[in-house]
């Protein structure tokens, strides 16, 4: 039987791959709309600057979510 220690590394690491791989894929998908579509991305309309941060509370509360559902790892 695989404990639930060994599980969690594993989703861990498949979370972890994953997370790397939408990331280039939303890079690769943005630069492809900025190259195909430059005259709609012309403006800036945010004055001031908008700057936006994913917490590590966030992406902590995900992790959990995600063991939760997927792993099914009860408390």
């Amino acid at each position: 039987m695989v404990s639930s220690f060994a599980v969690m590394i594993c989703c861990v690491l498949i979370l972890q791959r994953l997370f790397a791989l939408s990331k280039a894929s939303g890079q690769k998908a943005a630069q492809y709309v900025l190259q195909q579509y430059p005259q709609n991305f012309a403006n800036d309309p945010a004055d001031p600057q908008i700057e936006v941060r994913f917490s590590i509370y966030s992406s902590i509360i995900l992790f959990v979510v995600f063991l939760l559902l997927v792993c099914h790892i009860r408390w």
